[in-house]
């Protein structure tokens, strides 16, 4: 399978790993790493939150194996993505094999 084409992946965000929290429960993020060769899809989710529905904004970040930048980054659940100046947090990482190794990842973002 090919990869996905460098002429789709045409945004750059910065990776907050997830966050370790210190005898206060302050949350302290590690050393930011600014990815670049990514694609961001927003969406707008609808979900339940107890008996009243509202529109939770979310979005798919898509990382290519070999065309996104920097190499073999891990992405956890719980870190966040800050992506046009608004902060997300990762929910949910799936990596995408094409037989035979990894192709690309899909983050799910909230």
């Amino acid at each position: 399978m090919i990869p996905i084409p460098s002429a789709l992946l045409i945004h750059a965000a910065k990776l907050l790993p997830t966050a370790k929290e210190d005898v206060w429960q302050n949350k302290n993020y590690s050393q930011p790493v600014l990815l670049s060769g990514i694609r961001v899809e927003p969406a707008g989710q609808w979900t339940m939150e107890g008996q009243n529905r509202r529109i939770s904004h979310t979005a798919t970040l898509f990382y290519d194996c070999r065309n996104s930048r920097p190499q073999n980054v891990e992405f956890q659940a719980g870190g966040k993505i800050v992506f046009e100046g608004r902060e997300y947090t990762i929910e949910t990482v799936e990596p995408l094999y094409d037989g035979r190794r990894l192709h690309h990842i899909e983050v799910g973002l909230s």
